[in-house]
């Protein structure tokens, strides 16, 4: 798999600084750990990057419909209790990135903003 993994992980890190914990790379099945941020176990981090690698692939199936309307998805984010998950792709890569969840401060902020008016709605 031809990469561009040492501009993005530099990109990551001017952008990220430490904030950025893990970068990996697929094509298809295969995932490469490119980045790990050296307080990091790397066996655990692994373990994590294979565990998103199979969730991200899996959901990939069947999105005809999305695709159709939507055009293809070429990112997505999730915001979890202890970090931010960066999913990046084209139709035949993607990137996988983790990083502190203050890096992602706005969009954290805006999410509990929005969790907290759900909360309130449901208990009205």
């Amino acid at each position: 798999m031809p990469t561009r993994a040492p501009s993005l992980v530099r990109f990551l890190r001017g952008r990220a600084g430490n904030g950025l914990r893990v970068v990996g790379l697929y094509a298809d099945d295969t995932c490469r750990l490119e980045y790990r941020r050296d307080d990091l176990d790397e066996t655990r981090v692994r373990e994590i990057l294979a565990e998103i690698h199979r969730n991200l692939t899996a959901g990939r199936q069947d999105e005809t419909l999305l695709r159709d309307r939507l055009g293809p998805e070429t990112a997505s984010v999730q915001l979890r209790e202890s970090g931010v998950v960066l999913h990046l792709q084209d139709e035949q890569r993607g990137a996988i990135v983790s990083m502190e969840r203050g890096v992602a401060r706005n969009l954290d902020m805006f999410a509990q903003e929005c969790l907290d008016v759900l909360t309130s709605y449901r208990s009205e």
